[in-house]
């Protein structure tokens, strides 16, 4: 093999991604945002547990709090 063989890591990428569509057709749905919420869900968490967050959000912001 001589030099001239051998590709950088950045010939052999540009050549791997070079086929790939990277321009879907339709791009990914948003997230949720409010606009999902239904206007006459219960803003009570007392009507909506969902409200609450969940055990493992509840952890990890405690710990993080100084």
């Amino acid at each position: 093999m001589t030099t001239a063989e051998h590709q950088t890591l950045e010939q052999r990428l540009s050549a791997k991604y070079a086929s790939t569509d990277t321009n879907a057709e339709e791009p990914a749905p948003p997230a949720e945002g409010p606009e999902d919420v239904p206007a006459d869900a219960p803003n009570n968490v007392d009507r909506n547990p969902n409200l609450m967050p969940s055990p493992l959000l509840r952890y990890w912001a405690s710990s993080r709090t100084p």
